[in-house]
């Protein structure tokens, strides 16, 4: 279950992208918050601190937003944030405030855990397929993340889905979707698949010798009767 973190935002009365670029000037960041049946609100709140906020992942996480000094925190998440292409500095966020007894959707990292046996005895590769998995819980069961043991992979075996276990929680992929699997690396694939194609042209080649000698055979036996 993550642990609550706190938030600070400020109530601002002007919107507008000048009034954006103002803020963000300042060290600001404009934002929103919204939902549970209360008017939107136009905040901001401190880049920097944010910024620390969303290295941790802040966009995981079930927050009490102090929307200033003389009100109670809200609960709220960080639901869609604005990034700049370039620089991917944060532009905008928005926050929507959520009940403790109603279920949430959000996407949680997948982190990966142990060191397979394909790859520590059998020359195997480690691909990690999915990095991210949508959910559904109540707010106080949000986990930060999802950990998925590895460990028992061997060479050409795959984790799913379905194998993702959290205590209050569902997964909302498909379940035969793949998050890990070990595989060979792509030259010795090669390799492998050449000596494939060498071995079954080798059995074609065969099988077409013992056809021609079944027909030889054939044909002198016809001519002896004859």
């Amino acid at each position: 279950m993550t642990d609550e973190q706190t938030m600070s935002v400020q109530l601002r009365e002007s919107t507008g992208k000048g009034v954006a670029r103002k803020l963000r000037a300042k060290g600001k960041l404009p934002g929103v918050l919204y939902g549970e049946n209360e008017p939107a609100q136009a905040i901001e709140l401190d880049a920097t601190e944010f910024d620390s906020l969303r290295r941790a992942g802040a966009h995981h996480r079930l927050f009490d937003v102090l929307v200033g000094s003389d009100r109670p925190p809200v609960k709220a998440l960080v639901r869609e944030m604005q990034v700049h292409p370039v620089s991917r500095a944060v532009l905008h966020v928005d926050l929507q405030r959520v009940s403790m007894q109603k279920s949430v959707r959000v996407t949680v990292p997948i982190h990966l855990i142990g060191k397979p046996e394909g790859v520590r005895n059998q020359g195997g590769i480690l691909e990690h397929n999915l990095r991210e998995v949508e959910l559904e819980c109540l707010p106080g069961e949000l986990p930060d993340h999802i950990e998925l043991d590895v460990t028992e992979l061997n060479v050409g075996q795959s984790l799913h889905i379905s194998d993702l276990q959290q205590p209050g929680v569902t997964f909302l992929g498909h379940a035969g979707t793949t998050v890990a699997s070990v595989s060979l690396p792509a030259a010795e694939r090669a390799h492998e698949e050449e000596a494939a194609a060498a071995a079954e042209g080798e059995a074609a080649a065969e099988g077409e010798e013992k056809a021609e000698a079944k027909e030889e055979t054939s044909e002198s036996e016809e001519k002896g009767s004859s």
